[in-house]
């Protein structure tokens, strides 16, 4: 939607190997945090649990990786706006 709307609302393009950067570690960070979750239902981990067996250790921390990707992608994605705008891409 953004991707869409800001050329148009601000006069300013997006930079596309930016954007491309950011999809790419949008997705890695999205699969790393609910690919394994998956992982965890096949393995008969009950839902909303706080606290995991020692052997599961490692997909929780493989999920809180992605979510802290995830939450980067967000913050790239902002600083790409940003950037349209002070460097004023035509």
């Amino acid at each position: 939607f953004s991707i869409w709307w800001w050329p148009v609302i601000t006069g300013v393009s997006l930079n596309k190997y930016l954007l491309q950067c950011h999809c790419v570690v949008s997705n890695v960070g999205f699969n790393l945090c609910f690919f394994p979750m998956h992982y965890f239902g096949v393995c008969g981990l009950p839902r909303r649990v706080c606290v995991y067996e020692s052997g599961y250790a490692w997909i929780n921390i493989l999920c809180s990786i992605g979510s802290f990707i995830s939450a980067f992608s967000g913050c790239f994605f902002v600083f790409i706006l940003w950037e349209s705008l002070v460097n004023n891409n035509v």
